[in-house]
């Protein structure tokens, strides 16, 4: 007594490729498609090399990722989605505060604010701290362009000396 026939079973056999193939992918864009999320979002004028993935942290604890990010033409905005563990409760009164690390990824860090908690889909507004690579860029560069012309002149000095 035959169930499904040759066809059916090779449908199903793709059927469940494909969704393991979804699922794998997600997986290692690091989407937990089987862990519950709420969604909120943040508006910013430039990313500044946050990406999909990007964790969302409070006080360094990991309780979220960007899940997406989009260009809001009507707002000339980006809008970027952040899916947070289904624990976390944001409060009213919380910001998102983009950072920039050492090596130039870009991370968001929740301020938590004082208040009943906000809604899934609710609006989060956004800041943006200087980091490490902004304050070397405003105070060493330009103590780095005053020495330059001297350590020019010195190098010409030596070559010349050397040359005869």
């Amino acid at each position: 007594m035959k169930f499904f026939s040759k066809n059916v079973k090779i449908g199903l056999t793709v059927l469940v490729g494909l969704a393991l193939l979804y699922w794998g992918i997600s997986y290692l864009k690091g989407v937990n498609l089987l862990t519950p999320a709420n969604s909120f979002y943040t508006e910013v004028e430039s990313t500044e090399g946050l990406l999909t993935a990007a964790p969302v942290t409070v006080n360094g604890f990991q309780v979220g990722q960007v899940r997406e990010i989009n260009y809001d033409y009507d707002k000339n905005k980006i809008t970027v989605m952040l899916a947070m563990n289904k624990e976390m409760m944001v409060p009213e009164g919380s910001t998102v505060t983009m950072v920039t690390g050492l090596l130039g990824g870009t991370s968001l860090e929740l301020n938590l604010g004082s208040g009943p908690a906000l809604k899934s889909g609710s609006m989060i507004p956004t800041f943006k701290e200087a980091g490490l690579m902004d304050h070397v860029t405003d105070n060493i560069m330009p103590m780095v362009n005053n020495v330059m012309p001297k350590v020019d002149s010195i190098m010409n000095n030596i070559n010349g000396l050397t040359g005869d």
